[in-house]
């Protein structure tokens, strides 16, 4: 699609077009029923506002109307962010992608050796590298949050720092 064609597309052209792709791309029966429910819920948020056209700044503002209103897991959260995302790519055009780059974290030192014991002991274990690869993005991140509260080594850990985190 070109980039003219869809500067006022309506939300049902979007949502059909982003399900066509997705259905090529040979994603699961399932998967496509959960951005049906999520494009749908956006359809309603645009609806609900008095929003006749979709762009990327509406598609940022539901998701933020929504996690505000619903105590969803971080899995949830993020798959929606990744379907507005696939929408917002659609929208403008953008190549699809299977997934986006990873932002690198860097850990302080100590936390970078507790890390690599921790993955190298899932791999002994038989964890697959997909899994690995997961375990390390959270960890990461779990290890950063606790850097930012000032646990800079595993001794200083609480029960109060690891809730917080």
């Amino acid at each position: 699609m070109k980039k003219e064609e869809l500067r006022t597309p309506s939300i049902v052209d979007l949502k059909q077009g982003l399900l066509a792709i997705l259905q090529a791309k040979s994603y699961t029966e399932r998967t496509l029923n959960n951005y049906r429910r999520t494009l749908t819920i956006l359809e309603s948020y645009m609806y609900d506002n008095g929003i006749a056209t979709y762009t990327p700044v509406v598609g940022t503002a539901f998701i933020t109307d929504y996690l505000s209103k619903h105590n969803l897991g971080i899995s949830r959260q993020k798959a929606i962010a990744t379907m507005v995302n696939r929408l917002n790519d659609y929208y403008n055009g953008t190549d699809y992608a299977i997934q986006r780059k990873q932002e690198i974290v860097l850990l302080p030192g100590s936390y970078e050796g507790l890390l690599k014991s921790y993955l190298s002991y899932c791999r002994k274990n038989g964890n697959k590298e997909g899994t690995i690869v997961a375990k390390r993005s959270f960890c990461s991140r779990f290890l950063m949050y606790l850097s930012d509260l000032g646990c800079q080594e595993l001794s200083e850990w609480t029960s109060s720092y690891i809730c917080k985190a």
